[in-house]
């Protein structure tokens, strides 16, 4: 938004040190200027300057009528003269600034606009027009407070108020930036560049209503406008309004074909809406239109990992790095998605990599510790996953506590301190990892244990040392208790410094609750069929999670286990899809983990895919078969089929992703052996 040259003011020139035919001369020039007789302008002033080579007045307007004529290299040389003979003048010193900007030099126009607000500090021209300069080449920090000082000088001037915005918005501000487009269109409600940026800044602050409501009044008096139909389309999508948004990307793309904009948009609602198919087309013409577009390798990247497509997925994260090499998120995704084709060592790399340009990026600091831990670097892991409690997370847990992190000691000569420990994560992390809590009370500590309600009466049962007094169990919504420390649970090993050949695997470290032992011994419907095994059956986790497709198993290829003889088997999961007329259902009896345990007792095995049910029977010392897919949790490790966790423990792996039949046939097998062998 550039400021066009004016002519001098008369009152200037009648005061200039001219006398006699100069003067004359001079002021023919200007009024030959101001009618556009630049050629004629052009003959005056040359004259003028051939006798009076300093004139200062007569080069800033032959410099303004070669910038009128077209002919901007000549316009600089003449400014910079005038400049030259006169450099305490802020209007050549912006005229010459105005001319380098419109010759594409704004780095060389930055000095002029700067001596000219030196110069004359209270004028918002030279601010405004230095602040533009400094907009276009990108240097938004440097710009703000100059246009923070132009727009307080001139309230009314509508686009200086929007050309504020941007700057903040471009500088990551957008609350600020909004307020200043509101500004802006109060004072010209039709400046519809600064009501789409407005948009644009409330999608960025999350009010995407709000953003909905901008491009509406935009879409009025502009209805092909293809930045007003985008943000509509992204801000509905948003919203999970998918269909309103594919309903208008549509018209965009029926007005521009081939806009990039509005066919990433689509394919992002496209995915949305659960049309992967349509999602890709519409993501690959946009990849055609720019290869190397970061953010259509992110979108295509995001569509080909909930395809299952992996290696597509990791291949588009690298092209985003390529292109945004600080785009850190996508060094997560590229990790993720290496961890799930089973290649930890190259999702190492990747982490560390993105480490070493941001060392404070907490998340990307436990992946690797996750990684780590399923290559068995236990040393670096558990040191590397206690990220996950740094940054914003750290404040998750009672911010009002405030309390101090137990690093493991105990002073025997003081008073023993009181330790809250606090689940964290799923179930089956609070049953894998309750194992700790004896530890921390052989430290002389008291132990306050908080942890999901489900799990109260079976962690009741811990095998705690003699004596433990005062072990409690409270739940998350319980009010807190005085403690002096406390300790998220998977920090734990970390604390007691658990290597492979030191995880405390004693098990069983979980009992059945007494009252859950004595409801179902009486029960029927666990029978005693003559060589039969009694077999629970879990086959499905919790839909809710991002990976539970990886990890539970289809009822479908559960086939080969119903086809061996004299076995019975019962189903242990709620809300778990029906899976054969054989299996007798008992997960909607299951009122809590204390039944499923006293289930568990009455079985002779226990058949899981990697849910927290596996954990429990793991943690009572039953036996138990786990199903595995290809890239399994980091806790199984590689390439093993027992556990070091779980003496009891059996792991049967995907020989390649997906493939759940091979794994149900080899513990069908598997099955048949041990019925024989009764």
């Amino acid at each position: 938004m550039a400021h066009q040259p004016s002519a001098p003011d008369r009152r200037d020139i009648a005061t200039a040190p001219h006398t006699g035919s100069a003067g004359h001369f001079l002021r023919q020039a200007l009024a030959a200027y101001e009618a556009g007789l630049y050629q004629r302008a052009e003959v005056i002033l040359r004259q003028i300057v051939e006798q009076r080579p300093d004139d200062a007045s007569a080069w800033h307007l032959r410099g303004l009528t070669a910038s009128r004529s077209g002919d901007l290299r000549h316009a600089v040389k003449h400014l910079l003269r005038a400049v030259e003979s006169d450099k305490g003048n802020a209007a050549y010193c912006g005229a010459l600034a105005e001319a380098l900007s419109q010759l594409g030099r704004d780095a060389d126009a930055v000095g002029p606009w700067q001596r000219a607000v030196d110069i004359d500090p209270e004028n918002p021209a030279w601010r405004a027009g230095l602040a533009h300069c400094l907009l276009r080449q990108g240097r938004y920090g440097d710009a703000v407070p100059h246009f923070c000082a132009a727009a307080y000088a001139a309230p009314a001037d509508a686009g200086l108020q929007a050309a504020y915005g941007y700057a903040l918005q471009r500088l990551g501000s957008a609350a600020a930036a909004a307020t200043q487009y509101r500004a802006a269109l109060a004072i010209d409600p039709m400046l519809h560049v600064a009501r789409l940026n407005l948009a644009a800044a409330l999608r960025d602050t999350g009010d995407n209503e709000g953003a909905i409501a901008q491009c509406l009044q935009v879409l009025e008096h502009m209805p092909r406008s293809m930045t007003a139909l985008n943000n509509l389309g992204a801000a509905l999508c948003s919203l999970g309004r998918n269909d309103e948004a594919i309903r208008h990307l549509r018209v965009a793309l029926q007005c521009e074909p081939e806009n990039l904009t509005a066919l990433h948009n689509m394919g992002v609602a496209l995915t949305a809406a659960g049309a992967p198919r349509e999602a890709e087309t519409c993501l690959r013409k946009a990849l055609i239109l720019q290869p190397d577009s970061p953010d259509v390798h992110r979108s295509l990247a995001n569509l080909m990992r909930t395809s299952g497509r992996i290696e597509e997925a990791a291949q588009h994260y690298r092209a985003v790095i390529d292109g945004q090499p600080l785009d850190f998120r996508s060094y997560g995704n590229l990790g993720l998605a290496l961890l799930n084709l089973n290649r930890p060592l190259d999702a190492i790399a990747v982490y560390e990599k993105a480490l070493a340009l941001g060392p404070e990026q907490s998340d990307i600091r436990m992946s690797l510790g996750i990684a780590q831990l399923l290559v068995g670097d236990f040393a670096n892991g558990w040191v590397n996953y206690d990220a996950r409690w740094q940054g914003a997370r750290a404040a998750d847990w009672r911010p009002e506590l405030r309390l101090p992190r137990w690093q493991g000691r105990t002073n025997a000569a003081e008073n023993p301190p009181t330790v809250l420990v606090h689940a964290e994560q799923g179930f089956g992390d609070t049953v894998h990892f309750c194992r700790y809590l004896p530890l921390v009370a052989a430290t002389g500590a008291r132990v306050v244990f908080e942890c999901q309600p489900p799990l109260a009466s079976l962690m009741a049962t811990l095998a705690m040392p003699a004596p433990s007094p005062d072990f409690r169990i409270i739940a998350p919504t319980d009010p807190a208790l005085d403690a002096d420390f406390h300790v998220p649970l998977l920090s734990l090993p970390t604390i007691f410094g658990t290597t492979l050949e030191t995880i405390p695997a004693h098990v069983p470290y979980l009992s059945v609750p007494p009252a859950k032992s004595a409801l179902w011994a009486a029960d029927a419907t666990i029978g005693e069929m003559k060589n039969a095994l009694r077999i629970g059956l879990v086959w499905s986790g919790n839909p809710g999670r991002q990976d539970d497709h990886m990890r539970s198993c289809p009822v479908g290829a559960l086939a080969p286990l119903f086809d061996v003889e004299n076995v019975q088997f019962y189903g242990l999961a709620k809300e778990a899809p029906a899976a054969n007329a054989a299996v007798v259902d008992l997960g909607p009896r299951l009122a809590d983990f204390g039944d499923t345990a006293a289930v568990m007792g009455r079985l002779d095995l226990v058949i899981s895919v990697d849910t927290a049910s596996a954990h429990l029977a793991g943690a009572l010392g039953r036996p138990v078969w786990v199903m595995l897919g290809f890239a399994a949790d980091w806790r199984y490790l590689l390439d093993r089929d027992d556990s070091p966790w779980y003496p009891t423990m059996r792991l049967f792996r995907q020989d390649t992703s997906g493939d759940w039949l091979s794994v149900t046939r080899r513990i069908a097998g598997e099955l048949r052996g041990v019925v024989l062998s009764r």
